[in-house]
């Protein structure tokens, strides 16, 4: 503000209530200072650069430009980034190109009504260069050991002449030598997989092109079998002392097949002292000698390119007997049961020794009870706790003892099992996999040998249950909802638990339904979103919608099944929906057609008073609310009593008559098919006898013109008296508003105003009306007035000011009418003048645009009394 005690400047905007706010700025420039490309700095193309800048200053937030030239400060910039945050630093990628004569242009514009900008340039040129290509690299590093039937992830890496990694610029070719698998990439892309099929060795070639340079790399890839298991033959080894034993071993892979490959490498170890090598060689096989009785065990390790494994085979010496054992072996044992243990001794040529034989039986790891008689063959083993439990037996042969231990395991019981999820929604083209999570009664989880099992009570789907019994797969046959039963066993022991599956009906399709046969502009339409499954019936329940509509609709919810808005200009445009049904979505487009609405239809005639068999041209014209001329889409319908049209369904018609008379000519027009909305107009020609006497006050016709000259006259001096008393109030205002000017510079105060929009009262003085605020009438001279900017007519509280109604044309052929009728025209111009103004009144005042209409109606009417050719 200054001493005047007004606005300097003046900003309209609405904030977020709709509420017009006015601020009172001061421009203030914008600082901006480029730090970084500033001048002699070497950035290599491809990497990632930090551009730092200040800028401050302007109206409001700062939004940042960035610009780079390859051609000097005057050359052609290329845009970087555009409306960033003022952060004063940001990370460049920087683009394959070389040049040393670089600038960085950098702009910051305020975005207020000023668009206030400041510019900065680098102060010197920067260089953007690169390295040549000098290297690849392939991980992992030859030789790469892929088993049949896996896949490996390769890499390549391409590397300057000083040894960094080049991320940009940079394109891949991948080529695969020998039978042994596929490889596939992305076009030019640095990674690649590799699929082992066949067993064998091939060789992997990655070439990196950078810049027209090409450097290649390559990698040996071996497809070997795979090493699961070691098999001992014999796979039980019980020695009599002083006999010699040949022990081999056998390599095999995941498939059982044996491995036969010279790159297969042994290595043997013994351990006790009841036997010792022979022969020891890095083979398959070694011969060990028992020495005395007792146990040892042989261990082998085997080592198959970047695969090793080892085993152990526990052996036995004893004098004359074969084996001795105890069965069953590895019993499981539930709480509360029984397990009876039997121990077997065999000699040569499988004597049984056992009868022969004092055996003892201890318990040496866990918790339970063993009962047996002498000679003890037999126990039986009553478990106390659950987990693992370790027997021991021991049979005295003649001097010597051998020793069986058996392992009984006790299952802790099976208490609950739960389903995940627990409850399913499965598409009818689609599968879901259902994990089993096992619980024993101390609430540990049971990770393996459980049996699964599910029922289906309806089969209306397949259970595939997966191979260590922890998850299942469910596709479903058939649309619908039912409960699976899912049943675990753990050694004996069952918990069940269910699952509850709906397979929904799927969308077949979405589509928009507009109830409302027309779309008309500035009335409230209703779309709704229904979407359909394949025999057209409507789903619902479990559908999310979300809305797109132009912006040429106001009062709009972007969300729900329907959304009711209204279209504020005409023409086509596009609606789509998209529906979300269980996790999917579907789109349906709409392209409507928005209709102008008929407010006003007027006829222009030439003029209203003709001879017979003369011809004069009727045209109809067609307006909407706000005045504008409507000419697209419209039908003509007119109608005549007597007389003759040569088109009753175009907008301009001829008519001529040859008997004298009073003709009333109609139109209707209707927009399209739309006959519920159609509007009409009527005006009377007067059809008159050529050869009539020329006494023109001794007509009747002519009479009736003279008294319509008397009432236009007295209306005449109605007016110019309204004039004069609307002259008088305005002086009163005026110098009203100089009073106030005079206290206001004395220090009182003044209500401020700022007008919006320039009206009139019915006693002839203006109004102004700031939109959001009441509105008070103020003088219409004021000192050195405010230019401001007006408001949309579209948030008048009691809706949009229509603009002036077309004129009525001047009649055509009034000069060679009689002076009283001419007079009657030039007044009937002046009560329309006088009419719209009463409408723009009418429109602020209770009752609002349907006061309004009604009132253009009765004027329509008196208007059409009063043009020539009517009867007063």
């Amino acid at each position: 503000m200054n001493n005047d005690g007004y606005l300097d400047i003046g900003i309209s905007y609405y904030g977020e209530d709709g509420v017009q706010v006015w601020k009172c700025l001061h421009p203030e420039p914008v600082h901006v200072n480029v730090n970084s490309p500033n001048g002699g700095e070497r950035i290599r193309v491809g990497s990632e650069y930090d551009i730092k800048w200040r800028a401050f200053g302007g109206l409001g937030i700062l939004k940042i430009k960035l610009e780079y030239s390859t051609t000097g400060p005057t050359g052609t910039y290329s845009l970087i980034a555009d409306m960033i945050d003022n952060t004063g630093e940001y990370t460049w990628d920087v683009p394959l190109i070389e040049s040393n004569n670089c600038y960085l242009r950098l702009s910051a514009n305020d975005s207020s009504p000023f668009n206030n900008i400041g510019f900065d340039l680098s102060n010197n040129s920067f260089e953007l260069y690169k390295l040549p290509l000098t290297k690849v690299r392939i991980s992992p590093e030859s030789p790469i050991i892929v088993t049949k039937e896996d896949k490996i992830n390769l890499r390549a890496d391409a590397f300057d002449s000083e040894d960094k990694k080049i991320e940009k610029g940079v394109t891949f070719e991948w080529s695969l030598q020998g039978d042994i698998g596929d490889i596939s990439f992305v076009a030019g892309s640095n990674v690649s997989v590799f699929t082992a099929k066949k067993i064998g060795s091939g060789e992997v070639s990655a070439t990196a092109i950078y810049f027209g340079t090409e450097v290649s790399a390559k990698a040996v890839v071996i497809v070997p079998q795979e090493l699961a298991d070691l098999k001992f033959n014999p796979s039980q080894l019980i020695m009599i002392t002083t006999n010699t034993y040949d022990v081999s071993v056998q390599a095999i892979d995941k498939y059982d097949l044996l491995i036969d490959d010279e790159q297969l490498q042994y290595s043997w170890k013994l351990y006790g002292s009841v036997a010792k090598f022979q022969t020891q060689v890095n083979d398959e096989v070694v011969t060990l000698n028992a020495i005395s009785k007792g146990q040892g065990e042989l261990e082998v390790t085997v080592n198959y390119y970047n695969m090793s494994l080892t085993k152990k085979l526990a052996f036995e010496v004893v004098p004359k007997i074969y084996v001795f054992g105890v069965t069953p072996v590895l019993p499981v044992v539930k709480l509360g049961e029984n397990v009876t243990l039997r121990a077997n001794a065999l000699g040569l040529s499988d004597a049984n020794l056992s009868s022969f034989a004092s055996i003892a039986w201890k318990i040496e790891e866990g918790e339970g009870q063993l009962i047996y008689s002498s000679p003890g063959t037999t126990a039986r083993f009553i478990p106390e706790t659950t987990g693992w439990v370790k027997v021991n037996a021991t049979i005295n042969y003649y001097d010597d003892k051998l020793v069986n231990i058996t392992w009984i395991f006790v299952p802790m019981p099976l208490d609950r099992i739960k389903v995940t999820p627990d409850v399913a929604f499965v598409y009818f083209d689609d599968t879901a996999l259902f994990e089993i999570t096992a619980y024993d009664m101390s609430g540990n989880k049971i990770s393996d040998k459980l049996k699964l099992s599910v029922e289906i009570p309806n089969v209306f789907g397949n259970v595939e249950i997966a191979s260590d019994g922890l998850s299942f797969w469910f596709s479903p046959f058939a649309m619908g909802k039912d409960i699976l039963t899912v049943t675990a066993e753990y050694y004996g022991y069952f918990a069940s638990n269910t699952v509850e599956i709906t397979v929904p009906p799927p969308v077949d399709s979405v589509i928009i339904e507009v109830p409302d046969e027309f779309i008309l502009v500035k009335q409230s339409v209703t779309f709704k979103a229904v979407a359909l499954d394949s025999s057209d019936n409507p789903i619902t329940g479990n559908l999310e919608y979300s809305w797109y509509l132009p912006r040429i609709f106001s009062d709009r919810e972007d969300f729900g099944e329907t959304i009711e808005a209204i279209p504020l200009e005409t023409g086509r445009f596009n609606i789509s929906v998209n529906v979300t049904y269980y996790g999917r979505t579907f789109t349906a487009n709409l392209e409507i057609e928005i209709l102008p609405t008929i407010d006003m239809v007027r006829i222009e005639i030439s003029k209203n008073m003709i001879s017979k068999n003369e011809q004069i041209e009727l045209t109809a014209r067609v307006f909407d609310p706000d005045g504008n001329e409507i000419t697209d889409n419209l039908k003509f319908k007119w109608k005549i009593s007597g007389g003759s049209l040569d088109n009753f369904n175009s907008q301009t018609v001829n008519f001529k008559s040859s008997k004298p008379g009073v003709y009333k000519i109609e139109v209707t027009v209707q927009l399209g098919d739309m006959e519920n909305l159609a509007r009409s107009d009527s005006v009377t020609v007067q059809v008159k006898d050529s050869e009539t006497s020329a006494s023109w006050l001794g007509s009747t016709t002519n009479a009736a013109l003279l008294i319509s000259l008397i009432c236009v006259i007295i209306i005449f001096v109605i007016i110019f008296f309204m004039m004069r008393r609307k002259k008088a109030r305005k002086q009163a205002e005026v110098d009203k508003t100089q009073e106030e000017i005079q206290l206001s510079q004395q220090g009182a105060v003044i209500p401020a105003y700022i007008p919006s929009k320039q009206l009139f009262t019915s006693d002839g003085s203006e109004k102004y009306v700031n939109y959001g605020l009441p509105y008070q009438s103020i003088p219409r001279a004021r000192p050195q007035p405010v230019k401001v900017q007006q408001p949309q007519p579209s948030i008048h509280p009691g809706g949009p000011v229509p603009t002036h109604p077309p004129k009525i044309p001047a009649h055509h052929g009034a000069s060679q009418l009689p002076p009283a009728q001419a007079q009657l025209i030039e007044m009937q111009q002046k009560f329309d003048d006088n009419r719209t103004t009463s409408e723009l009144q009418s429109q602020l005042s209770p009752g609002g645009p349907a006061t309004l209409k009604k009132k253009k109606e009765e004027g329509a009417e008196k208007t059409a009394e009063m043009e020539p050719g009517h009867n007063l």
